[in-house]
């Protein structure tokens, strides 16, 4: 689990990206109503929960940051990230180890992947 600082609707929040062997969602919770030139300078930094039931994070250099509704605080967004459109070789290399045979998407990937090893010297 990756936590940072990010700005969001309007929002400093916490952006927490939780990454599971099926999944990859990153979810926006929101610290305060902030001017992003207010907050630019924060952006990025990662932070690191110390108490979850307040909602509590703190940065690298110890400042402290807590969540609107402490730790039922909602998220403003939530995006699955594992949803995204696949690379060729990725579909290749899934249909390979699954076994499956006469897919489109693999047959387009192998013909990338030959593409890709001619351009090679």
């Amino acid at each position: 689990m990756k936590a940072t600082l990010e700005y969001r609707n309007e929002f400093l929040c916490v952006a927490v990206e939780n990454d599971s062997a099926t999944r990859f969602v990153a979810e926006w919770k929101p610290v305060r109503r902030a001017e992003y030139a207010e907050v630019r300078t924060l952006l990025g930094r990662p932070v690191t929960s110390i108490d979850q039931r307040e909602g509590i994070y703190i940065d690298e250099e110890g400042n402290v940051y807590q969540l609107m509704d402490k730790g039922e605080t909602k998220p403003i967004a939530v995006e699955d990230l594992s949803a995204e459109e696949k690379s060729e070789l990725e579909v290749l290399l899934e249909a390979s180890l699954n076994g499956r045979r006469g897919d489109a998407k693999k047959r387009r990937a192998q013909a990338a992947l030959e593409k890709e090893s001619k351009q090679q010297p």
